[in-house]
C-alpha cells in the first residue's frame, strides 16, 4: 500500500508557530540548529540516518532544522520540550511534514517500507490515520516572539 503523494502546500500567513525549549531565552533570540539537538543524539542516529538517506536535495535536513508546531498542544507529542514554549517567527522557507511517518519507520525493519515512509514524510503527505497525525515544520532559523508557557 503506497501512500506517496507530492503536492505543493501553501501556508496560511496567519499561523502562529511554537517552539519548545529546555532553555529560558530572551524575546528576539534567533534559534538555529545545534549539536545538542535530539537529531544528533546517539539514541536517534539510526533513524536519522534513514531519514537523511531518503531526503530530497530541496528539503531542509533534520540535522539543520529548528522544529516548530502550529499547535501548542502537540509539542509534547512531537518530542519537543515543554519547559519553555515560545511563539516564534520562522525565518526563510517553511517545510511541513507529518511526524507520524517518522514514527512508522521505527516500527519496521523492511527497507522498502522505511523508504516509502521517509518519502511520505519529506513530501508532506498526511498520515492515513488522522488521529495520529502530528504536523511539524522545519525551518533553518526562527526568531522568538515571546514566552507563551513556562512549565
Amino acid at each position: 500500500m503506497k501512500h506517496i503523494v507530492t503536492y505543493k502546500m501553501f501556508e496560511n500567513n496567519n499561523i502562529t508557530y511554537y517552539h519548545g525549549s529546555y532553555d529560558l531565552l530572551e524575546d528576539g533570540t534567533i534559534l538555529k540548529a545545534h549539536d545538542k539537538s535530539y537529531t544528533r543524539q546517539n539514541d536517534n542516529s539510526y533513524l536519522e540516518k534513514i531519514m537523511e538517506k531518503y531526503r530530497p536535495e530541496d528539503k531542509i535536513s533534520r540535522y539543520d532544522a529548528i522544529f516548530l508546531s502550529d499547535d501548542i498542544d502537540s509539542i509534547d507529542a512531537a518530542g519537543g520540550s515543554l519547559d519553555y514554549v515560545y511563539s516564534v517567527e520562522p525565518i526563510g522557507e517553511i517545510q511541513k511534514s507529518d511526524l507520524a511517518w517518522y514514527t512508522e519507520i521505527q516500527m519496521t525493519d523492511d527497507e522498502n517500507l522505511q523508504k516509502e515512509y521517509a518519502e511520505n514524510y519529506w513530501n508532506g503527505v498526511p498520515f492515513y490515520d488522522k488521529d495520529i497525525r502530528c504536523w511539524e515544520y522545519r525551518v533553518k532559523s526562527a526568531r522568538i516572539i515571546e514566552l507563551e508557557e513556562e512549565n
